[in-house]
């Protein structure tokens, strides 16, 4: 009995004394989580407060992006859009203010961090709405670009960093209260550690005499349990087996869904599927995005009325391709003009077919639509078919389908007994512009010239480029002739008028041939034909003008076309030769100097004149290649002469507009001169007064540095072109050529002498040989050596002669009794 009252007692103590140390170690857990919720509270606001810093950046960042974006865009089209994206970041921002705020702020330095930050925004956004005035209503790139570079971005920093220091401070003073919870996280620890130890002591003394007491019953039991175990393991492993077969099949069910999913959604096309009753069972993210519709909304309706499909020409609804899929087990393909109404009633143009779904015994059990989005495809063919028929520059018609508008109007011209025109324009002056000022210029004024030609004729009528700087207006149904005339002098006048061309006024002139059905062709292309022959007359004729065509004229083309190509084998086949014209001194009556003057020679032909010849060789920019070969010539037959010790003369050689203008023209002098091994002094070339005159600047260097060689300038043809005293006393010149017309009025028009009188005193007077050119009567030549005049040349004296016969003349000179 005393023993069961002491284990009672004993055991009573210690239940009590166990119940008091769980008690203290439950209240130090409860300390330690009342810690741990403080701290958790206080790191969740700080944490809250750096997330919405970051929000407040991120939208910041994105309306610097879209400020970026304003200053790079090429037109006006977007800034609406952009200016609503960047208002509602600049609302979101001011919304995470206030919700830091709601947070609670501590007075001191976290409400001066604060403060900081919407002080600088402040000025930061007044910066930028003046920026965005000057690029958006005063249209001040410039200033705009400076406004944002000098104040916007140095006021967008400091904004930003008083948000750095925000957060900066947030993260300090998390760092301090989990120093803070630490520490007092540290003491409860300890405490509650001490108390479970006792607890723990206590327990293991009252575990002892439990244990000893239930080890019999333990014993009895292990037996059963073992018996248990060995069930339980049996059980378990077979059910273990059972379930990793389940995950397997599943993950692999899942895995195969997620798959398809993942394919459907990844594909370009939009999928919808269907029932057997036609409801929609399954959009993809395209689909969804096409038809406005989401996969939630229209699960379970009709696919009529999700995949609203009309025929685009009868506007029918085309809603039985569905049905007959299913019923027929058929693949059908919908015709390609069908439009889908999308929910907002946005219609776009698709193409789309629909395909059965087969369960495993292959019954259809619904449909599948598969349809895409023709819109870009079908822009695409409308830009390549405009693209083919129009000049991509100007947007004008090209002269592919000017061939066909033509032909199309002559079709009613003849029906209704009208006239159709052609009138095909060829700019003058262009080409200086296009090389000087730089294509990009060139392409702005022929944009210019294309609108005041469109601006000049009848919407009915068509205007073409036909390339480079032609084109070509077509006048239809006109009633008379004179109708294409009337235009052409308003197109003339168009053209004429000065373009502004990036702040600059430029001037072009325009030449017009003009051909009339069915006066002058029958179809297009002799119509076209015909108009830039007549234009290549008007050219002829002075320029700035318009030429009807005359049958005449393709008499003139056949020729000038024939001389073209024969001049393209002259060279090869050697029909050229040099003849030479002496220059005589009119005091002494030697000989000079020569001019080597070209013929051609065609094989089985006679002489063809240089007048007809020149001229074409300068068009097609043969002259390059034949004037070399002039010059070559000319510089071999000197040297020549000088190694056979003939009086030594010097020889004059031509020179055309395009080979002085070439960029290798001094090059070629020199190298030629030095292959002949000629004395530069024995050279001179002879330039019309329109060829120096054109880049003043460039000439000017030019002739410096044959004069720096030795080589002789004369002004050919002098006192037809500008006649300026300014070139004379500026460009380094030897002499004067007196055009032959002036020197023929000294014995016509009534004896007129005043112009070769004033050219020998300038020429006098600035220290200048002058020659005079086309001498052929006694009287012409007493009154070249009364005025003084040094040299003479002309029939008089001889005509161009052959090498062999000029160099008898070399020998014999001209006669006394010619010179005296």
């Amino acid at each position: 009995m005393k023993k069961q009252s002491i284990s009672l007692t004993l055991t009573i103590s210690f239940s009590f004394l166990f119940c008091v140390l769980l008690g203290l170690g439950w209240l130090g857990l409860s300390r330690m989580g009342h810690i741990n919720a403080d701290l958790q509270d206080l790191v969740t606001k700080r944490w809250a407060k750096v997330q919405f810093c970051r929000e407040a950046l991120g939208y910041s960042n994105l309306n610097n992006r879209i400020t970026m974006e304003l200053f790079l865009l090429d037109s006006t089209d977007q800034v609406p859009s952009l200016l609503k994206s960047r208002a509602e970041n600049t609302d979101k921002i001011s919304a995470l203010v206030r919700r830091i705020e709601e947070l609670g702020v501590e007075p001191g330095k976290e409400r001066e961090l604060l403060d900081a930050i919407v002080a600088a925004r402040k000025p930061y956004i007044a910066s930028y709405l003046q920026a965005l005035h000057l690029l958006i209503d005063d249209h001040k790139y410039g200033q705009a670009r400076a406004a944002m570079v000098d104040q916007t971005l140095p006021l967008l920093i400091r904004y930003h960093d008083a948000w750095n220091r925000f957060v900066e401070f947030q993260g300090e003073q998390m760092d301090q209260a989990a120093e803070e919870s630490r520490s007092r996280y540290a003491k409860a620890h300890r405490m509650v550690l001490s108390l479970l130890i006792l607890a723990g002591c206590l327990c293991v003394a009252v575990g002892f005499d439990v244990t000893r007491r239930m080890t019999k019953e333990i014993g009895r039991r292990e037996k059963a349990e073992e018996q248990i175990g060995r069930m339980n393991a049996e059980l378990e492993e077979k059910v273990t087996g059972r379930t990793q077969e389940l995950a397997v099949a599943k993950d692999a069910l899942f895995v195969e869904k997620e798959r398809a999913q993942v394919t459907l959604n990844s594909i370009g096309d939009a999928v919808a599927c269907t029932d057997s009753s036609g409801n929609v069972t399954f959009l993809n993210l395209v689909a969804e995005k096409m038809t406005g519709w989401s996969h939630s909304e229209a699960s379970g309706r009709p696919v009529a009325d999700v995949v609203e499909i009309l025929d685009a020409t009868s506007r029918k609804v085309n809603s039985s391709s569905t049905r007959l899929t299913v019923d027929k087990n058929l693949t059908v393909h919908v015709p390609s003009n069908n439009i889908l109404v999308r929910q907002d009633g946005l219609e776009i143009p698709i193409e789309d077919s629909v395909a059965p779904i087969h369960d495993r015994e292959g019954q259809a059990t619904g449909a599948v639509i598969v349809f895409r989005d023709v819109s870009a495809a079908r822009a695409m063919a409308l830009r390549l078919a405009h693209s083919a028929e129009h000049d991509v520059l100007t947007g004008l018609p090209n002269r592919a389908l000017l061939n066909d508008r033509i032909n199309q109007a002559i079709i009613l011209a003849s029906r209704h007994t009208k006239k159709v025109g052609a009138l095909f324009l060829d700019l003058d002056g262009f080409k200086h512009i296009n090389d000087s000022l730089g294509h990009l210029t060139g392409d702005k004024l022929l944009q210019s010239i294309t609108k005041r030609l469109c601006d000049c004729v009848r919407a009915s009528d068509t205007v073409s480029r036909q390339g480079g700087d032609e084109f070509v207006v077509l006048l239809s149904e006109m009633e008379h002739s004179e109708d294409a005339a009337v235009t052409a002098r308003r197109l003339l006048q168009a053209v004429a008028a000065a373009h502004l061309i990036n702040d600059q006024d430029l001037h072009v002139t325009t030449s017009i041939g003009i051909s009339v059905y069915p006066d002058d062709g029958l179809d297009a292309e002799t119509l076209i034909k015909n108009a830039d022959t007549a234009m290549y007359q008007a050219k002829e004729n002075g320029r700035q003008s318009y030429q009807f065509f005359k049958s005449s004229m393709n008499e003139r083309a056949v020729e000038r076309q024939s001389i073209e190509e024969g001049l393209r084998r002259a060279l090869e086949r050697k029909e050229f030769t040099l003849h030479y014209q002496p220059k005589v001194s009119l005091k002494t009556g030697e000989i000079t100097g020569a001019e080597a003057l070209l013929r051609w020679k065609p094989a089985r032909q006679e002489l063809v004149s240089p007048a007809k010849f020149i001229p074409v060789a300068e068009d097609c920019g043969l002259i390059l290649p034949i004037g070399k070969w002039v010059l070559r010539e000319a510089c071999a037959q000197a040297r020549a002469w000088s190694d056979a010790r003939l009086p030594s003369i010097t020889i004059a050689v031509n020179i055309s507009a395009m080979e002085f203008r070439h960029e290798h023209f001094l090059e070629g002098v020199f190298e030629i001169l030095k292959e002949t091994g000629l004395d530069p002094k024995l050279l001179e070339l002879e330039l019309t007064e329109s060829v120096l005159m054109k880049r003043v600047e460039a000439t000017g260097s030019i002739l410096a540095t044959l004069r720096a060689k030795g080589i002789r300038v004369a002004v050919d043809d002098f006192g037809t072109g500008y006649s300026s005293l300014s070139y004379l006393r500026k460009f380094p010149i030897d002499a004067l050529k007196i055009d032959q017309s002036f020197v023929r009025q000294i014995t016509t028009y009534g004896g007129e002498t005043s112009i070769v009188t004033a050219i020998i005193g300038m020429g006098r007077s600035l220290g200048l040989r002058v020659i005079a050119e086309g001498v052929e009567t006694p009287e012409e030549l007493a009154f070249l050596q009364g005025q003084q005049c040094e040299e003479g040349q002309g029939y008089y004296f001889s005509r161009p002669l052959p090498p062999g016969q000029f160099v008898k003349l070399l020998e014999t000179g001209i006669p006394e009794s010619i010179v005296a």
